[in-house]
């Protein structure tokens, strides 16, 4: 009886574990969508910037900020893929955990 307690209070807590990484995943997704709603603007007014340009000259001072925004948006995506690849990893072990859980019970 007091096993049968002790493996309820286990899967519990292995079920509340699971309650934080899914927040923690919807919080990350939010968090990402953000980051790539904002980087998706920014890129848009990039090539609108450089389609209000086409016409006029640039100089090399110009062309270095642009430069410099294009590399800071593939610095945001490629932080937003990191943290997507890291959550993926922790719902994984989560679930991992949880689904051994469940067998044991079984």
């Amino acid at each position: 009886n007091i096993i049968g307690e002790m493996a309820h209070e286990v899967g519990e807590a292995y079920n509340r574990l699971a309650d934080i990484k899914i927040a923690q995943a919807h919080e990350f997704s939010l968090q990402i969508a953000e980051l790539v709603q904002q980087a998706n603007k920014e890129m848009k007014q990039i090539e609108n910037e450089k389609e209000n340009q086409k016409n006029k000259e640039k100089d090399s001072k110009q062309k270095e900020i642009e430069k410099t925004k294009e590399v800071e948006i593939t610095e945001k995506f490629k932080e937003t893929t990191i943290k997507q690849q890291n959550l993926n990893k922790q719902i994984n072990a989560t679930l991992s955990l949880v689904n051994e859980y469940s067998a044991k019970v079984k």
